[in-house]
């Protein structure tokens, strides 16, 4: 496994550290370590393309802890977990070791469920950031519920909220959405551009964009 100068910034302080984890260790449940909100945290900074990667290199550096060898490069990532020498126990020790890491509650079939280490990354992030994601954007957007609930009785400010809500559908690209009226070119190409900047926005931009249309209801 990689001394700490050799580990990724973003990694360090949330590898275990380089002693091999005993049989009997293996078999404890994962501990319900505070690490996965800051791994988290440090994902959601980076460019969506160098994910992969920072879980990849943190998946092979586990798997190599387990397996004993001295550092994560000596694993192929595209290998087979049973070609590179895991059983039964090997996958529980690495379900085990990768829970507190991430801070997720991992299957106890995970290593076979996603058999190799850029497999188990891909699923890694698909928990730790594409479904956290699509909570917190859900999440936003029902907080917004009970706001626009408390309008039924004031009629004039429903109408701001549902000329607003029209808007941020039309500039969403949904499908019936659009107010149905002649554009002339200019007017065309500005609503092209912001539906392509929708559909390229992260999520947190897509939060700056509903508090800009209703922060002000």
């Amino acid at each position: 496994l990689r001394t700490r100068d050799q580990t990724p910034a973003l990694l360090r302080g949330l590898t275990t550290g380089p002693a091999r984890r005993t049989a009997a260790r293996a078999a404890e449940p994962a501990g319900a370590g505070a690490a996965g909100p800051s791994l988290r945290e440090r994902l959601l900074e980076l460019p969506a393309e160098e994910r992969d990667a920072v879980l990849l290199d943190l998946v092979c550096g586990q798997v190599a802890l387990v397996l004993g060898h001295a550092r994560a490069s000596a694993v192929d990532g595209e290998r087979q977990f049973r070609e590179l020498g895991f059983d039964s126990l090997t996958a529980l020790e690495l379900r085990n070791g990768l829970g507190p890491v991430t801070g997720l509650t991992l299957p106890a079939t995970v290593v076979f469920d996603y058999p190799t280490p850029a497999a188990l990354a891909g699923y890694l992030r698909a928990e730790l950031v594409d479904a956290y994601a699509e909570r917190a954007l859900a999440e936003r957007l029902d907080s917004l519920e009970p706001v626009l609930a408390s309008l039924a009785q004031d009629t004039v400010l429903r109408g701001k909220a549902e000329a607003r809500l029209r808007a941020l559908l039309e500039r969403l690209g949904t499908s019936g959405a659009a107010v149905s009226q002649p554009v002339d070119d200019a007017s065309g190409a500005r609503a092209a551009s912001e539906e392509r900047e929708i559909e390229s926005a992260t999520t947190d931009e897509l939060f700056d964009l509903i508090d800009k249309e209703f922060g002000s209801l």
